[in-house]
């Protein structure tokens, strides 16, 4: 990441990318500032890091985390030599597990609608508007 935390954080667009960098404007230790401004390693690869890293965590194709798994990540993402961009999508040697396989949608069973009855009355019961006869 070429120039100081401040400056990718002016100059980034994306909201994801911002949160990150602040996170570690203000929690980062000196020696991960200087690493991270002397690295190859842009902002924009440790967010796709972080995704792929939370896909591989998916269930279902379903996957949770919280802010500080991701703040994890990405200080892990800057810190480790070993995590490097190849060819587009930033890898790990420690990565080696499969991601989980997107599930196919269930196809939705339709809705009934049920017709009301009219009482002489001109007053439906409760039933009446359950569809309960």
């Amino acid at each position: 990441m070429k120039g100081s935390i401040r400056e990718n954080i002016e100059k980034t667009t994306n909201g994801a990318e911002k949160a990150i960098l602040e996170y570690l404007e203000k929690n980062a230790s000196e020696e991960l500032k200087a690493k991270m401004q002397n690295s190859d390693k842009e902002i924009s690869d440790c967010l796709q890091f972080i995704a792929d890293s939370v896909r591989k965590q998916a269930v279902n194709g379903c996957a949770c985390v919280s802010d500080p798994e991701v703040f994890g990540l990405a200080v892990h993402y800057f810190e480790e030599d070993s995590i490097k961009k190849f060819s587009g999508v930033a890898t790990s040697s420690v990565q080696t597990s499969t991601m989980a396989k997107p599930v196919d949608p269930k196809p939705v069973a339709e809705k009934k609608t049920t017709k009301q009855k009219v009482v002489e009355s001109g007053q439906m019961s409760m039933f009446d508007m359950l569809g309960i006869e």
